[in-house]
């Protein structure tokens, strides 16, 4: 493995690779497990004709249109309605073409959070260096065991068949990977790679906003605890990091926000109705420590909900993931990083259990929802429980690699099996998306024989 194996192809290389097609591998078997059913997943509207129904998202801008309908919220329509034309273009088949996007989804996630781990990971092996040996091999094993943990927990798993939801969760990762890369830098280069990525991250306003507070945390972090040097470019790169992303956000917050500045009564009358308790009362600690988040409201809504409140084994799994998550912790104790990890963590505890009765915080989270300016846009707080899982697994893997460079574990056997029992961990936890259990009855569907014949009637 130390040797190059033929011109271009090094031992990393291949490794590399045979890592991503276990990734591909693992996001691929869940859409196999359907047949050839249509899934009729939620927010994702499949049109008779995808083309035309991209082309709403330029008529977006009209102040008559309710918040939050298809039509007021082209964020929402961009990413997958450009993916589902596309495709329907070429003639791929409408249930295809939605396995084609759950699977683009997860290994998106999957390879983003692979690549961030790894970068992170050799950082911190050079801190670590005269503590004990590093290895290329051990980084590699613990960032896929957090691009393995990334896509199969249970957040994904309540999640995933809410069409658009996980797009900013799967973007996190890249995102978070090229602003370090800019940070270390100062260079534009990643500045305009920010601004292009956040092209893809148009979907809620709400989850979109969380991504890029977590990255502003990030910025604050590294340029107080980690690197001073250079800081005029950093802070170039960061405030035109942050001017490209406001500029194309906008084409899909304005839509949004217009009716709002006019005063539009209808949503004026919506939103009123929208109380913190109506949204933020659901979310119990336990629960969102297991990474369901409101799991109470959709208790017995999915057809895996027995297998999280009643299976022990279930049970147990999640328990142990924010366990080991941060028993890792102490093992990060000295590296600057694990602040950063620690005060995200705490924050997405509080925003996600939110008004919930038990909560010591309900107060404070009260509070701010009737006085902070747009603070009531998270009402919904369970959507910081992606941010708890993105967490959950860097201290993991972070964690797992400072146990193996310092020498803890002298066997080798023993640290094999420890990396198998963290990916059998991660599976269990989220089991019901390897067996088929993420789409119900209820949605999933045949696709009449006139479906076709109808969209090429109406485009004519």
């Amino acid at each position: 493995w130390d040797n190059k194996l033929w011109t271009g192809f090094t031992s990393e290389k291949i490794k590399r690779i045979v890592h991503l097609f276990i990734i591909l591998l693992l996001s691929t078997v869940p859409m196999l497990l359907y047949g050839n059913k249509l899934l009729s997943p939620i927010s994702l509207d499949l049109q008779t004709s995808p083309l035309s129904f991209l082309n709403t998202v330029f008529y977006a801008w009209q102040s008559k249109q309710a918040l939050g309908t298809s039509l007021n919220a082209p964020g929402w329509l961009f990413p997958s309605g450009a993916f589902f034309s596309f495709l329907s273009m070429v003639g791929l088949p409408n249930y295809v073409v939605v396995r084609l996007w759950y699977i683009a989804l997860l290994f998106f996630a999957g390879s983003a959070m692979y690549y961030y781990a790894g970068s992170i990971l050799k950082n911190y092996a050079a801190e670590i260096q005269s503590a004990g040996h590093t290895s290329q091999n051990e980084i590699a094993k613990c960032a896929l065991i957090a691009a393995i943990g990334y896509i199969a927990n249970p957040y994904v798993v309540l999640h995933l068949n809410n069409g658009h939801f996980l797009l900013t969760y799967a973007v996190l990762p890249l995102q978070l990977l090229i602003l370090d890369k800019g940070l270390q830098s100062g260079k534009l280069y990643f500045a305009a790679l920010m601004g292009l990525v956040s092209l893809i991250v148009t979907t809620n306003l709400p989850i979109v906003v969380i991504n890029y507070m977590v990255i502003l945390l990030y910025v604050v972090f590294y340029l107080l605890s980690i690197d001073k040097q250079l800081i005029f470019q950093k802070v170039r790169f960061v405030i035109i990091s942050f001017i490209l992303i406001s500029f194309n956000l906008l084409w899909f917050v304005l839509p949004t926000a217009l009716p709002l500045l006019n005063n539009d009564p209808v949503l004026a009358n919506s939103i009123s109705q929208e109380t913190w308790q109506m949204y933020g009362m659901h979310s119990s600690f336990s629960e969102t420590l297991r990474l369901l988040g409101i799991w109470p409201l959709y208790g017995g809504g999915f057809e895996f909900s027995d297998y999280y409140l009643n299976n022990v084994i279930s049970i147990a799994a999640t328990y142990l993931l924010p366990v080991i998550a941060l028993c890792a912790a102490i093992f990060m104790r000295r590296s600057p990083y694990i602040y950063f990890l620690i005060i995200l963590l705490l924050f997405s505890i509080f925003m996600a259990v939110g008004g919930y009765a038990s909560s010591p915080f309900k107060g404070m989270y009260v509070y701010s929802y009737e006085h902070v300016p747009l603070f009531s846009m998270f009402r919904n707080g369970y959507k910081f429980v992606g941010v708890i899982a993105f967490v959950y697994v860097m201290l993991i893997s972070s964690g797992l690699f400072i146990l193996l460079n310092h020498n803890l574990i002298k066997k080798q056997w023993f640290s094999g099996a420890l990396y198998l029992s963290i990916i059998a961990l991660f599976i269990t936890s989220a089991l019901p998306l390897f067996r088929g259990q993420i789409f119900s009855d209820s949605h999933l569907a045949k696709i009449p024989s006139y479906w076709r014949d109808t969209a090429k009637y109406l485009d004519d």
